[in-house]
């Protein structure tokens, strides 16, 4: 009995032994070749409604220029670009509803903010405050939650995202210390620890800070979704764990850190301008997402266009683009690109377009008769819009 119970045991740590002695077999990371789009294809056809709503000017509520967009539990939020307010709009009608928070140093009120996000469990706006090192939250109706003292420092902060699960992701922008800040990302767990990921080095600015990209994340229904620095792989973020989804093929190269380094101090015009002229990729400074698509946004669209990725197919297409206007805004009349994109969540894409270009819009339409726009409602909705008003949000759902 002895023997037998030994002999069973050695064939079960001999399998044992085997069974971990094996090489792990990973799944070949998805490739998502980008193609040029047909002159006939069109973006728009993703998408089953829009609507075209242009936020109410008040006279305490008056601004050219938005930073960054949050369509949230019905209400459109917006970060003014020059005074750096937040206001908050109805989202059927643009109806401007209240301010959220105010400058100054008294109990609720911010110094800056240096970006803002929506936390869905509590139904509430998030500033951060970079002077307080804060986190100041806001109902929608602008009334003051409460304040909480961040860890580590966030200072030289591009983005900031929130997952479902509670994780915040902090895209930081290159310093001229490294030793304060070398890593593109920190993330902030929901129990307050955190780690910093990605770093710089070699590539250094002596310009004292520089983004190296300006939105490279997006929330998805699995997590967050991102770019690295200088790197052709998007990833994802999904309980603290980060894992590569996508390969990304393009006619272009893009630079790794150690060339990058030696063309000297980094910073994004000079990034553009070489890139340029070598014929390398810049890289991409925007990542949105839905449930069917990712687009991403480089550095420089004018001459990159935008990367859209099928998430069904495993399939990529560019949009081209151009520093024309006519050309451009033929193209977004016709639902072939999308024109300045804020914000994304699983069901929509919401863009922003200045009300001047209303005007500009129609005389396209007169000079090309046989444009058809990409939905019924657009032409009249132009039609009333107050060029000297607030500007035009245009949503794109699923």
């Amino acid at each position: 009995m002895k023997k037998i119970n030994l002999f069973l045991g050695t064939v079960l740590l001999l399998g044992f032994t085997i069974s971990c002695s094996r090489p792990v077999v990973q799944e070949e990371l998805p490739q998502i070749v980008f193609e040029e789009a047909p002159t006939d294809y069109k973006l728009t056809d993703a998408f089953s409604k829009f609507k075209f709503i242009q936020l109410e000017q008040t006279e305490d509520c008056i601004f050219e220029n938005v930073s960054k967009v949050v369509d949230a539990e019905g209400c459109i939020v917006v970060r003014t670009q020059i005074k750096n307010e937040l206001f908050c709009f109805d989202r059927e009608t643009g109806a401007f509803k209240c301010r959220i928070g105010n400058v100054g140093e008294g109990p609720g009120e911010y110094l800056y903010v240096l970006d803002f996000y929506y936390n869905n469990k509590e139904k509430s706006i998030c500033v951060i405050d970079p002077y307080h090192n804060s986190i100041i939250s806001y109902d929608l109706n602008g009334k003051f939650l409460h304040s909480k003292k961040m860890e580590p420092n966030i200072n030289f902060i591009s983005c900031v995202e929130r997952s479902d699960d509670g994780y915040l992701m902090f895209a930081n922008m290159l310093y001229d210390n490294p030793k304060r800040n070398n890593e593109a990302y920190t993330v902030i767990r929901p129990d307050g620890t955190y780690f910093s990921f990605d770093r710089f080095e070699p590539v250094k600015t002596d310009n004292g800070v520089s983004p190296f990209a300006m939105r490279p994340m997006a929330i998805g229904k699995k997590g967050i979704t991102f770019c690295k620095f200088l790197c052709d792989t998007l990833f994802r973020m999904e309980d603290g764990d980060i894992q590569p989804i996508f390969k990304l093929k393009f006619n272009q190269k893009i630079p790794s850190k150690e060339m990058l380094s030696q063309v000297g101090p980094y910073d994004p015009t000079v990034l553009t301008k070489w890139c340029v002229a070598t014929g390398y990729f810049t890289g991409f400074d925007n990542v949105f997402e839905t449930e069917k698509f990712i687009l991403l946004e480089p550095v420089s669209t004018i001459s990159q266009g935008y990367f859209w990725v099928d998430k069904e197919t495993y399939s990529g297409i560019r949009i081209p683009s151009s520093n024309r206007l006519d050309l451009v805004g033929k193209m977004i009349l016709e639902g072939r690109t999308i024109y300045c994109t804020q914000f994304s969540s699983e069901n929509e894409l919401v863009s922003l377009i200045a009300p001047i270009l209303a005007d500009y819009f129609n005389k396209i339409v007169e000079q090309n008769p046989d444009l058809v726009p990409f939905s019924d409602e657009l032409l009249p909705f132009l039609e009333k819009v107050d060029p000297e008003g607030n500007p035009v949000v245009i949503i794109y759902e699923h």
